[in-house]
């Protein structure tokens, strides 16, 4: 049979674990968005600006000016927000602007300073045995890394040896507030991230170049912008749970059914979904489900 869609992407997998009828009026029906929560638009103005940032590193070698980036997410809160339907819960847009600002300068300096880029927003595709079309992941940036450390020598002198060096894949991930477990100091990734991090080491594996890190950079409007570089264990069992997740969005293809609910907590709401109006799970709702 043919699938309705030419390749397998995190999205997708992200969509069918908030809720199969999303993935029916999304990926099936190619259905329009008619809604872009404020979180997105706030997430897509940080991204775009990031790229920017780690682009004129790549070719100027320097990351932009401070006004520059601040400039950047002005114009790219004013494309993202175009279109926004602002739900009843969202942030008032001038709070919003502000904490577009915050969070893209967050970025520019306590995480690009870290980063050597070598690709930005990388397409990553493999063939997976299996899967009957390619897997596809946009990696926000493709770094290189080394780790250095100090032997003494023969001489009174240190010497500076590199011991471990390679290439990393990092994503960026925003949200309205700090991630969970940030004040004891240990982070603990949310799962969906982790698959989206093993979908790219398994494309990476399948090509042979598999990423020696992998690495999400969390940012947040609170208190004037805030960020926090962490790295992720990415085991080969995280990678066997992302290739479960394909074969069973194969068979939700292949079968055509979408019942309704997915694995997730997705909750209907106005500024929730994209499809609330037309779903059955929508306003003529008469019970939680």
């Amino acid at each position: 049979m043919t699938l309705p869609v030419d390749h397998f992407s995190p999205s997708q997998i992200g969509a069918m674990r908030d809720c199969l009828r999303l993935v029916e009026y999304r990926y099936c029906r190619k259905l329009p968005r008619k809604v872009q929560p404020l979180n997105m638009a706030l997430g897509n103005v940080v991204h775009k600006t990031a790229a920017q940032d780690y682009t004129h590193r790549i070719d100027k070698g320097s990351y932009l000016p401070d006004e520059a980036v601040i400039a950047l997410a002005d114009e790219a809160f004013k494309t993202e927000t175009m279109e926004v339907r602002w739900s009843v819960e969202e942030q008032k847009q001038p709070d919003a602007l502000d904490s577009a600002r915050a969070m893209a300068q967050a970025h520019h300096l306590n995480v690009a300073p870290l980063v050597r880029p070598v690709k930005v927003e990388h397409r990553m595709s493999a063939p997976i045995r299996g899967l009957p079309v390619d897997l596809v992941g946009i990696a926000d940036v493709i770094a290189e890394f080394g780790v250095w450390i100090t032997v003494k020598g023969h001489t009174s002198d240190d010497d500076n040896v590199l011991m471990r060096s390679g290439r990393h894949v990092r994503d960026t991930k925003t949200s309205g507030k700090a991630p969970h477990g940030i004040k004891e100091g240990i982070i603990v990734p949310d799962a969906r991230h982790v698959a989206q991090l093993a979908t790219y080491k398994l494309i990476s594996q399948a090509n042979g170049t598999p990423a020696v890190e992998t690495w999400l950079d969390y940012v947040w409007p609170t208190k004037g912008g805030q960020s926090k570089p962490t790295r992720v264990d990415v085991t080969q069992r995280d990678v066997e749970l992302a290739l479960e997740d394909y074969a069973m969005l194969l068979r939700l293809y292949e079968s055509g059914l979408f019942p309704r609910t997915g694995r997730g907590g997705w909750i209907c709401k106005p500024g929730k979904c994209d499809y609330y109006e037309d779903c059955i799970l929508g306003p003529s709702r008469k019970m939680d489900l």
